[in-house]
């Protein structure tokens, strides 16, 4: 009994193309072990270049969702702008005159501060006058308390400030 895995004269075409002359050929098999490797590598390829994919279609649409919001907030904003300006252009006679008023208001202000001013400066003067007259006395009684260690004359304060008025 013959062999078939042992007989050479199949019908089937086992021919595989002529090998390279420097016996290296393009079309020759590869061993099993390395056509499976190659097989899986290019599976874990086809899965990293598909992930990707998805990533970037994913990406884009939440890119495009952003866009698209940022565009509808900027319509949002220029007609709220144009509203207002329509607002403000109307009024502002009303403005300018309040303006006016506010200035007025303002220069009498500053006509009040300079009262007060003074009057503050009176009040200085007037209080080291009395710091003048009632300090020595005062100074020989706090000699005799007990708790007082003054030993000099009451030295009083400093003159008034001279009077600078407003520029």
């Amino acid at each position: 009994m013959k062999n078939p895995e042992r007989d050479t004269h199949t019908t089937e075409n086992t021919a595989s193309p002529t090998p390279d002359p420097g016996g290296l050929s393009l079309f020759a098999p590869l061993p099993p072990t390395i056509d499976a490797r190659l097989v899986m590598d290019w599976r874990k390829m086809e899965l990293i270049v598909y992930t990707c994919l998805v990533a970037f279609f994913i990406l884009a649409a939440y890119g495009f969702y952003l866009i698209y919001n940022l565009t509808y907030d900027v319509h949002q904003l220029t007609k709220n702008v144009s509203e207002l300006t329509q607002s403000v252009s109307g009024n502002m006679v009303r403005i300018a005159n309040n303006m006016d008023r506010i200035s007025i208001n303002m220069d009498g202000m500053g006509r009040d501060m300079n009262i007060m001013t003074n009057t503050t400066i009176s009040i200085q003067r007037d209080v080291w006058s009395l710091s003048q007259n009632l300090g020595a006395p005062m100074s020989m009684m706090n000699g005799m308390m007990p708790w007082s260690n003054n030993s000099g004359p009451y030295p009083g304060s400093p003159g008034p400030l001279p009077y600078a008025p407003p520029k």
